[in-house]
């Protein structure tokens, strides 16, 4: 975006996408991903120059985990639109959370033990997706599941 802003064009293969065609407003509905990862590891107390690192004290720092944030028309395995956040923790109970944003916008009513079996699958399948996806085209197409 920032590259792209100032009139210049990224050298390397990258993982993002521009964010400038929202900036303008569009003739046409522009495509865009339905659904963004986001990731947390674990405090690194060998590191000071961690950001979660305060006064050597973990504080509210919670496990390491991956999340998805997910407004799509459609997934397999749901019925209606999905609106929703789907964490998953990297401990050794695996826990998950899944929020219905429409439902509880406040993310308070941790609802993951309702998932079906294949409902899990196809959020889980969509999460490694993201995490493992390594240039712009692919991570386009992972940020746009059907």
């Amino acid at each position: 975006t920032f590259v792209q802003l100032a009139g210049g064009k990224a050298s390397t293969p990258i993982d993002g996408h521009s964010l400038v065609p929202l900036l303008h407003v569009p003739r046409t509905r522009l495509p865009w991903r339905t659904v963004a990862l986001v990731e947390h590891q674990h405090l690194n107390k060998a590191n000071p120059n961690d950001p979660d690192f305060e006064d050597g004290k973990l504080g509210g720092n919670p496990t390491t985990y991956a999340a998805i944030r997910i407004s799509s028309k459609h997934l397999p395995g749901f019925r209606g639109p999905v609106e929703a956040v789907y964490v998953e923790y990297k401990d050794p109970q695996h826990e998950i959370e899944y929020y219905n944003i429409p439902r509880d916008p406040y993310e308070q009513d941790n609802i993951g033990n309702k998932l079906t079996a294949a409902q899990r699958t196809e959020l889980h399948r969509i999460l490694v997706n993201l995490e493992n996806c390594h240039d712009a085209r692919a991570c386009w197409k992972a940020a746009l599941p059907s």
